[in-house]
């Protein structure tokens, strides 16, 4: 990791020289339901995944921007990398693969009505299936978190947030 504090923006750079996978659902110690099976699956079928340990081949690269408009602070992020749980298909090898994504985003926090409020927005560009018509790669997202925080008394806190994620080019991936 790298940071860089000029005086017009701040940067902070992040290389990861080997993908790292979330921990997700593959059926061991949690069923969960398999499109490609028809049916839930768990201990007697687990995912069986590829999991990426090339160094330098597979790596990651996340960057963000950022810097304060008085007492609000703005951000613009950007990865590239793969999605973090299994969101492809291989058929040759039968197995579940991490597809290519790249992430491009921004985020706004700052004070709001003796509260503090925060929006952030992403695009979520699935690099292994741009147009959504491969039924076996994840389609690309808009993403948007709003959120609002306000302390009611001495060290209590309420706070909301609103959260929605819209799959691109749904009708494309409906017909494949």
């Amino acid at each position: 990791k790298i940071s860089l504090f000029p005086e017009v923006v701040n940067l902070d750079f992040v290389y990861t020289p080997s993908f790292d996978a979330d921990r997700f659902i593959d059926g061991r110690r949690i069923s969960f339901f398999n499109p490609l099976a028809g049916e839930i699956t768990g201990r007697g079928q687990p995912l069986q995944v590829d999991r990426r340990q090339s160094w330098f081949r597979d790596d990651e690269i996340s960057a963000r921007l950022y810097r304060r408009f008085g007492s609000v602070e703005a951000a613009l992020y950007g990865y590239r990398g793969y999605w973090k749980s299994p969101g492809g298909f291989d058929i040759q090898s039968g197995q579940a693969t991490f597809p290519r994504l790249a992430v491009y985003g921004g985020s706004l926090r700052g004070p709001l009505l003796s509260g503090i409020a925060n929006l952030e927005v992403g695009y979520y560009d699935s690099r292994d299936d741009r147009s959504g018509d491969n039924p076996l790669v994840r389609n690309s997202e808009f993403r948007a978190l709003a959120g609002y925080e306000r302390e009611l008394m001495s060290n209590f806190t309420i706070g909301m947030k609103y959260y929605v994620e819209q799959l691109l080019d749904y009708g494309d991936f409906r017909r494949a």
